[in-house]
């Protein structure tokens, strides 16, 4: 399986997919939540590891 750093986000107003800026660490196997219109990616897996940190996209700043 590969862990990727890449994201995509739907918009279900347009129904299409659009690329957002790649997270700092490839991972799979991640949980996501949206805390006040920020997405929130926590955990996953690296490859060889299960990860501990916290990465979150901001739409404002359009980064991680």
């Amino acid at each position: 399986m590969d862990r990727l750093s890449s994201v995509e986000a739907y918009n279900p107003k347009t129904g299409r997919w659009s690329e957002l800026p790649e997270m700092i660490n490839a991972r799979s196997n991640f949980s996501v939540a949206i805390i006040d219109e920020v997405l929130v990616v926590m955990g996953g897996y690296n490859g060889s590891t299960t990860c501990v940190d916290v990465e979150c996209y901001i739409p404002s700043r359009n980064s991680w």
